[in-house]
């Protein structure tokens, strides 16, 4: 499982650089970030709530899809044992405006949520899982936005929800190059400008 992780990140980085050199609007983007976390109780055992950190790599096609594959660690307690909870999700993320400062998004998206407990004898629980959210991207330059998002996430093979927020920083390298400019403002792009 994890080298089919590793090879799809690949796939991503690789397709996202070549389309980033044949594309006006796509661009590739990171999103290093705090999560908080809380669980559901996950078969039967009560894990406390925690925070974690995590790692998002985008490809933003438009203005307003872009897909991400993400990456969250939560380190935590159930009672007296240690627990690492690793979520690994490939989102899909749909802009609600595509102008102005604040963005609400949407994220949608599957993967896999991993509880590893510490117990006398380690135990392993990993599930499916789905998540829906939604969120605010704040830009603050044509490379760097703030973004925070809550989501619910639905583990299928526990039937149990748990429900994770994250706040970060979103880094676009290409963002500046990418974004069409219309230097005298008549809403004409200046390579299609005519005057």
């Amino acid at each position: 499982m994890k080298s089919t992780k590793i090879s799809l990140i690949a796939l991503l980085m690789a397709t996202s650089a070549v389309w980033a050199e044949n594309s006006q609007d796509g661009h590739l983007y990171f999103y290093p970030h705090w999560s908080a976390y809380q669980y559901d109780d996950v078969v039967g055992i009560s894990v406390d709530d925690d925070n974690g950190y995590g790692l998002g790599i985008g490809y933003r096609f438009n203005d307003r899809w872009s897909f991400e594959v993400e990456f969250n660690r939560i380190e935590t307690m159930a009672g007296i044992y240690h627990v690492d909870t690793t979520v690994w999700h490939y989102n899909a993320k749909y802009n609600f405006v595509t102008d102005g400062r604040v963005k609400p998004f949407m994220l949608l998206g599957v993967g896999d949520t991993d509880n590893k407990f510490e117990f006398p004898t380690p135990y392993q629980a990993a599930a499916t899982s789905a998540n829906l959210g939604f969120g605010l991207d704040i830009g603050l330059t044509d490379n760097w936005s703030m973004r925070l998002d809550v989501r619910g996430m639905y583990l299928y093979d526990h039937d149990a929800t748990d429900t994770m927020g994250t706040i970060g920083f979103v880094w676009s390298p290409r963002a500046a190059k990418s974004m069409p400019v219309d230097s005298d403002g008549d809403g004409v792009v200046d390579h299609a400008d005519q005057c």
